[in-house]
């Protein structure tokens, strides 16, 4: 019944998708912290995505509420500041998340995969394979009667090994050049100071993980998506839970006429976790402000809403959902440590449940 007392049972054996939903500085991270702190206590590998750092700082340590059970996240590896090599980048979607155009996309995941015996994830080789990519499909040596025709595809192919199909247009070239200047500096090279990170061996050598990627949202979502994918074919039965903060970054709403190879990586990387995981036994917690944020086909999969804070907004919400929003109570400043925070739970079996949580790890 609506107003009574109710929980939030999360099995060490089970699996679910939740997704956390609530106006900002509505304690929608507080509460997700706690939930995420008791899931560890069960045995089950967590793996945190955060974008601003704040995660390593409060569910690490113990809450300072006198009335709240002291808890916090043990055994748990923080992995921030590291760098990705060239090799790392497979297909469009990486370089789609950055902001590359569609022709841009196809031509970087050619130069690195055909190009990988000559520039070995060497990245001023790769400087030199862009410098000299072909704008034209023949250019001339010398000048009068010593004036010859190069075929400067083939002089391509024959110096890096790389098979084009034509040249490209200047502007293109000009293009590859300039945007992959700013993604250099967190490409690995073997005089930079940041560590190149082994995910696979990571997940699996650790209890719980939080990687802090990024504040930049097109770095984060290429970082997110290549992390992702180097843990796709990891063993099942580590059963993990992946917790998004900020999912309207990680997994923003895109036009529907986008194709899959523009999609930045880090959606459909978390897309096919969702749409597979559960036969794996993966957990997925969400936190965003509202759905219309998030790539609208996930909802498919995602069955299990929790509503925090007094005002929701969002197009695909009940009017039930809204006169049962309009009642709930927020006060974090009031006596008791937690202070008031009521949350809305839309539950599998389609009700509304309201349910304020009495325990809190984090700093909040």
């Amino acid at each position: 019944m609506l107003g009574e007392e109710a929980f939030l049972q999360v099995h060490p054996s089970g699996w679910g998708r939740i997704l956390v939903i609530g106006e900002s500085r509505t304690g929608k991270s507080a509460w997700t912290k706690d939930l995420v702190v008791r899931i560890s206590k069960t045995g089950r590998k967590c793996v945190i995505f955060s974008l601003r750092g704040e995660w390593e700082n409060h569910i690490t340590q113990y809450s300072n509420s006198k009335y709240a059970q002291k808890a916090k996240m043990d055994d748990v590896k923080i992995i921030k500041d590291f760098v990705i090599k060239l090799s790392d980048f497979s297909g469009g979607t990486d370089f789609a998340s950055l902001g590359f155009s569609p022709d841009a996309c196809e031509i970087m995941d050619i130069l690195i995969k055909q190009g990988q015996a000559y520039h070995q994830d060497d990245i001023n080789k790769f400087k030199q394979m862009l410098k000299d990519f072909p704008t034209k499909r023949v250019e001339f040596e010398g000048r009068g009667k010593d004036k010859t025709e190069i075929d400067v595809v083939a002089w391509y192919k024959d110096i890096y090994g790389i098979e084009l199909m034509d040249s490209a247009h200047s502007e293109t070239a000009r293009s590859l050049r300039n945007n992959f200047q700013y993604i250099e500096d967190w490409i690995w090279t073997p005089d930079k100071n940041e560590q190149y990170v082994d995910f696979a061996k990571e997940f699996m050598q650790n209890s719980n993980l939080i990687i802090n990627i990024s504040s930049n949202k097109n770095k984060a979502r290429c970082l997110c998506g290549i992390i992702l994918r180097k843990l796709r074919w990891l063993p099942h039965n580590y059963k993990p839970c992946f917790v998004f903060e900020e999912l309207w970054t990680l997994l923003p709403a895109v036009p529907k006429d986008t194709p899959d190879f523009m999609l930045p990586s880090s959606v459909y990387e978390i897309y096919d976790l969702l749409t597979t995981g559960s036969k794996q036994g993966i957990m997925f917690i969400g936190i965003c402000q509202h759905e219309d944020q998030v790539y609208q086909p996930a909802f498919e999969h995602i069955y299990t809403k929790i509503f925090v804070g007094r005002y929701i907004y969002s197009k695909s919400n009940s009017s039930e959902m809204y006169d049962i929003a309009r009642t709930l109570m927020w006060n974090p400043n009031a006596k008791g440590g937690l202070g008031i925070r009521e949350c809305l739970l839309y539950n599998k079996n389609g009700e509304w449940v309201k349910f304020m949580p009495n325990e809190c790890c984090c700093r909040c």
